[in-house]
């Protein structure tokens, strides 16, 4: 997460956003050799359309390698490590002892940054706060139990419907309508969710 604010700064969000989704190929990538995993060829396919369609969605202006889109990158390659041990873990701890395990250290490494950029809220933005902190805290269990429950390599492309949801919600609460390209990716990135869950079942 700290890379990825400190990218925020550094690079337009598009960049970011696409730039965070490479974190489901460092998943498959890293399932090999950290978790043993055997990645069939369906679903190197599913993470490569995902992120195409991701790319066609956030069509980003990239122009050369910055430090932002470095730190990006960093970002995401710790959320693909982070997933990765949480799939470690499925054996031994409960979705909801990792989530929690996950928040408190997110809170101790955060509280230590206070001191060099601490912003009081304001009164009006504690319900916000706490909105996000509830519906973090829900998405984080929910992820927890999804890598618990199936492959890593299997749940990662899954990810990129985020982005779907995120579109969505633009357009309803902000009147964000998507062109047609992204509209496009957005189709791209569903028909990759798809692909996997079809060959999965057949499994």
């Amino acid at each position: 997460m700290f890379f990825t604010f400190t990218a925020l700064s550094m690079i337009p969000l598009a960049t970011v956003m696409a730039l965070s989704y490479v974190a489901p190929i460092f998943v498959t990538i890293l399932a090999i050799p950290m978790l043993g995993e055997t990645v069939p060829l369906h679903r190197w396919a599913a993470v490569i359309i995902g992120f195409a369609g991701v790319l066609l969605v956030v069509h980003p202006d990239v122009s050369g390698i910055s430090l932002g889109a470095v730190l990006s990158l960093a970002g995401a390659l710790t959320a693909a490590l982070a997933m990765i041990f949480i799939r470690r873990m499925a054996d031994t701890e409960s979705s909801t002892a990792t989530a929690f395990y996950f928040t408190l250290a997110g809170v101790v490494v955060g509280a230590a940054t206070l001191p060099f950029a601490n912003v009081w809220p304001e009164l009006a933005d504690i319900p916000t706060l706490i909105a996000i902190g509830l519906v973090g805290g829900i998405g984080q269990i929910l992820v927890t139990m999804a890598y618990q429950l199936g492959a890593a390599s299997m749940v990662a492309p899954f990810g990129y419907v985020s982005l779907v949801f995120s579109l969505g919600i633009g357009f309803i609460i902000w009147g964000e309508l998507p062109t047609m390209i992204e509209l496009f990716g957005i189709f791209v990135i569903t028909i990759s969710g798809f692909v996997t869950a079809f060959y999965e079942r057949q499994r």
